[in-house]
This record gives structure tokens, C-alpha cells and sequence, in this order.
């Protein structure tokens, strides 16, 4: 459908290649906080 967008798995139980995974059933690729932190130091500039 989108295939060059970025895609992620929300409540993730396996990993499929190509895709970030988010979920308590898996190893998490992402880290909201740091994400957050990211944005947060992006618009102080």
C-alpha cells in the first residue's frame, strides 16, 4: 500500500523484516522517551 514509507507494529508479538516493533511481547526497536527528548531539543533551536 505504502511501500516506502516507514512502518511500524504497534503491540507487536513477532518482528517482520522491514517494520520497527513496539510491543510488551517483543524486543521494542523504538524508545518514546528518547524519541520525545529528540523532538523536545529539535524545536528549542
Amino acid at each position: 500500500m505504502f511501500p516506502k514509507q516507514t512502518k511500524i507494529e504497534l503491540f507487536a508479538r513477532q518482528r517482520y523484516d522491514g517494520w520497527d516493533a513496539w510491543g510488551n511481547e517483543v524486543e521494542c526497536d523504538i524508545d518514546l522517551m528518547a524519541a520525545i527528548a529528540d523532538k523536545e531539543r529539535g524545536q528549542k533551536k
